[in-house]
């Protein structure tokens, strides 16, 4: 009678090894070895980290019955039988275990056995019984189940309320309404030019891209999470393995396998992260917006700024030839004693004085036209700045409309309102994440001794974990706090951007009304001046005055020429501010998407 051994089979990461104690290790004993691996291939263990108990005859021929095609043939051949696939069709099986497909080729004698009651088996046909199928149906409903619950947002958060606006500003103007490309209006190609070049390339504007792409890269990020996630490896190991009895037994190994995971967002967790991060990037979406409107109006004060101060100095070095005429017309009039060497002294003084005056002005000039090539982003006199020499006319008076209008058209309220929605999502992800989690993993493996075994050998396996946070020593509950007092920050930051907005365009409308009011009396200034000096002049050639009278109205007359000049650019300069105020110089260059969801905005 051949000799009965016993092998056990178990998991050994994530192999299925044998062990037989009574006939040495696997590795001694090729013909229990490949016995115990055929069987295991053939009929997978539904525990392997359990071991099983398998009854086999230490025979020098084996055979797998129920086996078709060439795969049969090979196994005898393996174990060293030479029957055709016909011969080990014809003997018997197991006695008491029907539907056991092993069997000895030699003899009908039972060649594996299973006492054991964790022992597998199959029914007559060869296939699975119908309740591992039902089972399996079962298990796949109730992870479809999962995942579609998984799309529901039980802890969404509501909209916050919109702070309270007037119904109109307490000084409403109906003028021409504003236009997006509002510098278009002062009729300079010079200041367009420069103006599309800096929305274009200025470096706050490359910034605020590259910004912009941050927080697009990182709601692709937190999005990922809604997606299984599939990763694939390859192992190949060789074992050296000594005996007393001396030699050596090599042992060869490979593998194959892929591994996929996906946590079922069952309470939103997940989906309000990316909700947030989406958010985050509708907020740099019109970060990127409120750079272009202050590039616009920045360039726009600065070029303004730089007419005025190279208008100045024209109207100085008009000034100074001037006065140098009338210090020659006094030099005469001292040479032929019709003037005191005092009218000549005071004149000098007054050309020195008006000397004085230019160099501040041509240092502001250089300093204005290196502001200009930073935000154009250019070294120092590189833009073409040739046609900033006279002050342009000014614009009409703009329409302000509604408050409302700003929740819509200013690009900083966008983006404080879209944070503010942000930090909502974010504290639903921060409530569930106190909430238990379900994680799907599922992984494939194939193994073999030989390369060209190792799509023979095949593991399966799919589990659905669940993690629950017991004790976290309040990490959880205060991470929540945390994110509802952001929530309470950003919602107080909101109202401040908004009470700001109102605030600048009010304070806008008056100080234009009062910039023009202030023009318009020193031109009246102006003329009386001009008369006064003309009067003068007369009743000094006339011997009735002296010349410090004229002199006093010269000098007066040149400073405010100068002062018209600097209060007609401060009165462009705040109808660019009002532009900006308004929320105009953005949606040409960087228009919202055609699509984009009013729940992200006011």
């Amino acid at each position: 009678m051949p000799r009965v051994q016993a092998a056990i089979v178990h998991g050994d990461n994530k192999l299925f090894r044998a062990q037989c104690p009574g006939a040495g290790c696997a590795a001694q004993s090729e013909p229990i070895k490949k016995v115990v691996e055929l069987y295991v291939e053939l009929f997978p263990l539904r525990q392997p980290v359990r071991p099983i108990m398998l009854f086999f005859e230490e025979a020098a021929h084996a055979a797998l019955l129920r086996i078709t095609g060439t795969k049969a043939i090979r196994a005898c051949k393996a174990l060293g039988c030479n029957k055709t696939r016909q011969q080990c069709a014809k003997d018997s099986l197991i006695p008491g275990r029907k539907g056991l497909p092993l069997g000895p080729c030699a003899e009908p004698s039972p060649m594996l056995r299973s006492p054991s009651s964790n022992a597998l088996q199959l029914p007559d046909n060869g296939k699975p019984r119908g309740r591992g199928w039902n089972a399996g149906l079962l298990t796949l409903l109730v992870l479809a189940a999962l995942v579609f619950l998984s799309g529901c947002r039980a802890l969404a958060p509501s909209p916050p309320a919109h702070p309270s606006l007037p119904a109109a500003y307490r000084d409403t103007t109906t003028g021409k309404a504003v236009d997006d490309r509002w510098w278009q209006d002062f009729r300079s190609p010079a200041l367009n030019d420069l103006i599309e070049e800096g929305l274009q390339a200025a470096p706050d504007i490359r910034i605020a891209l590259a910004r912009l792409d941050q927080a697009r890269a990182a709601a692709a990020k937190t999005g990922s999470g809604l997606w299984p996630s599939l990763s694939g490896g390859a192992d190949a190991s060789r074992t050296w393995n000594g005996r007393d009895e001396g030699g050596q037994v090599n042992t060869t190994a490979y593998g194959l396998g892929l591994a996929a995971s996906y946590e079922i967002d069952l309470w939103g967790r997940i989906g309000s992260l990316h909700e947030a991060d989406l958010l985050a990037v509708s907020a740099s979406a019109d970060d990127l917006r409120t750079v272009a409107l202050t590039i616009s109006g920045e360039i726009a004060e600065t070029w303004i700024s730089l007419c005025s101060v190279r208008q100045q100095l024209a109207v100085l070095e008009a000034q100074q030839r001037t006065n140098d005429q009338i210090l020659s017309s006094l030099e005469l009039r001292f040479a032929n004693s019709l003037a005191s060497a005092l009218d000549v002294l005071q004149q000098r003084e007054a050309i020195a004085q008006t000397n004085t005056r230019i160099a501040p002005l041509q240092a502001e000039a250089v300093r204005l036209e290196n502001r200009l090539n930073l935000l154009l982003g250019k070294p120092p006199g590189s833009a073409d700045l040739t046609g900033a020499n006279t002050l342009p006319l000014p614009l009409p008076f703009p329409a302000t409309g509604i408050p409302a209008d700003l929740l819509q058209d200013r690009p900083d309220v966008r983006a404080g309102w879209n944070r503010l929605l942000a930090a909502g999502w974010d504290v639903a992800a921060a409530k569930a994440d106190r909430l238990p989690a379900l994680r799907l993993t599922g992984a494939f493996e194939h193994n073999g001794e030989a390369l060209h075994r190792v799509l023979d050998n095949w593991l399966a396996r799919l589990a659905l974990g669940l993690t629950l946070p017991i004790v976290d020593g309040g990490s959880r509950a205060a991470e929540v706090k945390r994110q509802e007092a952001l929530g309470a920050e950003r919602l107080a930051a909101y109202e401040k951007t908004v009470l700001t907005a109102l605030s600048e365009v009010d304070s806008a409308v008056h100080t234009l009304r009062k910039q023009q009011e202030l023009r318009d009396a020193l031109i009246v200034q102006r003329h009386a001046v001009e008369a006064a000096l003309l009067s003068a002049r007369i009743r000094y050639q006339n011997g009735v005055v002296t010349y410090d009278i004229v002199l006093n109205l010269l000098l007066k007359l040149q400073q405010l020429e100068r002062t018209v000049i600097q209060e007609e650019a401060a009165l462009l300069i705040t109808q660019t501010g009002i532009c900006r105020a308004l929320g105009k110089g953005w949606q040409s260059t960087f228009p919202l998407p055609a699509s984009i969801s009013r729940t992200h905005h006011p």
